[in-house]
């Protein structure tokens, strides 16, 4: 071979090892961490699928998901454990718990600092008679209607229940805000398009795309040449409006009185059905950051609103929220569905990691409250 090809050919690959090595270590330098450690075992997360178009982490995997102060282990059945991975046994009083990011454990700082850990703990210190279990089945997005199906196309089938308890009403509210005019009662959130769509677009065979997901996987130059021209290309939409799908409706046409409605009927529906079961059910209006919610919001909370609106450039967004929840709560009640929305409004400590979810002492006041009205109803027998 031509010693000029072979020099040329040689002097590429050893930029590009040049490159790579700088980029892997600003990652690292950055992040606390390899680049390979996440994106080599980052899809590994969403591989199960459910036959209702639902999703859920593998077993025994790390739940990755980046910009959180900490990736979340799972146990041997694909849920976040609460510090170990511990057998689902017919001989604990075994009580689920579901909703969405804010249930799994966004923004805690470790497994051991989740709503379910810190409820497990409370209440085996306070109810000596029972050795109880709080299985931590929340997944990122799940509004009350994948609750729903969650509830009865996996937990029922596969485990001994005997309660569970529902921590939502943030997600239900987001999706009529963020889909507007394309809303859908219960189907109109992402993941059922995400499922829709690759499930429709599989492909029995793509060399490109295999190569290109494991360059992604492996090449950090890749990955962020990748990264940054998407990003241009979403700016580039997004000026030319070509997103027509998300914010594309006023408050005032959003009937957050229907979507509410909906939203209880879908606890109700769960309630009616696991009482057919013999299963006790409790519901909670979950706490979210607004002024009507909390009064003093931390410096850094603060921040993180204002961040939010910035870059979703929809300044009426929390005033939705607060729309949603202020219908929602007229269901209420002081049997099975709580309102515990209010529960930070007075606490003056920081309780958000970001605009939505909570931190390891948020995790522990709502654990805590829940906890404290089980017992006060006399519920867990």
């Amino acid at each position: 071979m031509n010693k000029k090809i072979i020099f040329s050919i040689t002097a590429v690959s050893l930029f590009i090892l040049l490159i790579e090595f700088i980029g892997h270590s600003i990652y690292y330098l950055q992040r606390d961490r390899t680049f390979w450690s996440y994106h080599i075992k980052k899809i590994e997360g969403y591989i199960l699928y459910t036959p209702h178009g639902l999703n859920r982490w593998k077993p025994n995997v790390i739940a990755h998901m980046p910009g959180y102060p900490s990736f979340l282990q799972t146990d041997r059945y694909g849920f976040i454990h609460n510090g170990q991975d511990r057998e689902i046994s017919s001989n604990t009083y075994n009580i689920f718990l579901t909703g969405g990011s804010t249930v799994e454990g966004r923004g805690s700082s470790s497994n051991e600092k989740t709503i379910s850990s810190y409820l497990e703990k409370f209440l085996n210190f306070n109810v000596t008679d029972k050795d109880i279990r709080v299985i931590n089945a929340g997944f990122s997005g799940d509004t009350t209607y994948q609750e729903l199906i969650r509830i009865f196309g996996h937990l029922i089938p596969n485990f001994k229940i005997d309660m569970v308890i529902s921590i939502s009403g943030r997600n239900d509210g987001h999706n009529p805000i963020y889909r507007g005019k394309y809303f859908k009662p219960n189907l109109g959130n992402e993941a059922f398009d995400l499922f829709e769509k690759n499930f429709n677009n599989l492909k029995t065979s793509c060399i490109s795309c295999s190569i290109d997901k494991k360059l992604k996987k492996y090449s950090i130059t890749y990955y962020s040449i990748n990264f940054y021209i998407n990003k241009l290309l979403i700016k580039r939409d997004k000026l030319n409006n070509k997103f027509n799908n998300s914010y594309n409706l006023p408050l005032k046409k959003i009937p957050f009185n229907v979507y509410s409605k909906n939203t209880f009927n879908n606890l109700s529906t769960i309630k009616h059905r696991l009482d057919l079961e013999n299963i006790k059910f409790v519901s909670f209006l979950q706490p979210t950051l607004l002024e009507n919610l909390k009064k003093d919001f931390s410096e850094k909370e603060d921040k993180n609103i204002k961040k939010w609106i910035l870059e979703n450039n929809y300044v009426d967004y929390f005033l939705g929220i607060d729309n949603f929840y202020s219908e929602l709560q007229k269901y209420t009640n002081d049997q099975w569905f709580f309102n515990i929305s209010d529960i930070f409004l007075n606490n003056k400590n920081e309780l958000y990691w970001d605009s939505l979810h909570y931190n390891d002492l948020a995790n522990k006041l709502i654990a805590d409250e829940i906890g404290s009205r089980l017992i006060e109803k006399d519920y867990i027998k």
